[in-house]
C-alpha cells in the first residue's frame, strides 16, 4: 500500500471503521460495508438539513450529496461522469481502480425509479463493480411507506432481471438492496437509499402559495 497522507492518517484513527476503503487487500463485501457506512453519514447530512434543500432539482441535490460524499485525497465522487454515459454519482477511491456508480430520482412512484434502476443496471454498470446505489429524494411525508411500497413493487415487477425477492438493508433505515442478473454475466447488487427531505407544510417539493387578502 502506498504511503498515506497525514490529513487521511488522522481521518482513519477518527473513523477506523472506514479503512477497508484504501486497503487493497479488503474484499468487495469490507469496502462496500465501509463505503455504505459513509454514503449514510452523508445522507444524514443532506436530511438534517432538508429545510434548506427541500426545493432542489435532482441535479443539485446529488451535487450537494457527492459533496459531501467526497473525502479529500481519498474519495472522489463526481457528477455527470462518463461511464457508458452521464452518471448521476460516480464514487472512486483516488489511490485504486475502486468504484461505484449511483443514480438518484425525486420520488414519484414505481415507474419513475425503475427508470433509475434502468439506467444504473442496463446503461451505466460493466458488471465489473458489485453493488450500485439508487438514491430517492423523498419530499413528501411517510418515507416509510414509500419506500417499502416500491421495494413490493420491485418484488412484484422485477426489474432489470431482478433475481428473487429484494431485503431489507438493516444498517440504515428506509433503504432496501435488491440484485440483478447482469448482461455481462455477473450479479449486480443494487442499495435503494431513501432520503427524508420532507419539510413540514410543505407539498411535494412545491412552495406553498401565498394567500392574498382581500381589501
Amino acid at each position: 500500500m502506498q504511503q498515506i497522507p497525514d490529513s487521511i492518517t488522522i481521518w482513519l484513527q477518527q473513523c477506523p471503521e472506514l479503512r477497508a476503503l484504501i486497503d487493497p487487500n479488503s474484499t468487495d463485501e469490507e469496502f462496500d460495508e465501509a463505503l455504505e457506512a459513509h454514503i449514510e453519514d452523508a445522507i444524514r447530512w443532506l436530511e438534517d438539513n432538508a429545510n434548506s434543500l427541500h426545493a432542489d432539482s435532482e441535479d443539485s441535490l446529488s451535487t450537494t450529496l457527492a459533496g459531501h460524499i467526497s473525502i479529500k485525497k481519498l474519495l472522489d465522487a463526481t457528477r455527470e461522469t462518463n461511464n457508458k454515459g452521464h452518471v448521476d454519482i460516480t464514487i472512486k477511491v483516488m489511490s485504486s481502480s475502486r468504484k461505484r456508480l449511483g443514480e438518484a430520482k425525486i420520488y414519484k412512484g414505481y415507474a419513475y425509479h425503475k427508470k433509475g434502476i434502468q439506467q444504473l443496471v442496463d446503461r451505466y454498470s460493466t458488471g465489473r463493480e458489485r453493488s450500485g446505489y439508487m438514491f430517492c429524494y423523498v419530499k413528501e411525508p411517510n418515507i416509510k411507506a414509500k419506500m417499502s411500497g416500491l421495494q413490493a413493487e420491485c418484488d412484484s415487477k422485477k426489474p432489470c432481471a431482478q433475481l428473487s425477492i429484494g431485503k431489507a438493508y438493516n444498517k440504515c433505515r428506509w433503504a432496501f438492496e435488491t440484485w440483478h442478473s447482469h448482461a455481462s454475466g455477473e450479479e449486480l447488487r443494487v442499495v435503494h437509499f431513501g432520503v427524508n427531505l420532507h419539510v413540514a407544510g410543505s407539498s411535494g417539493g412545491t412552495k406553498p402559495r401565498r394567500k392574498h387578502r382581500r381589501k
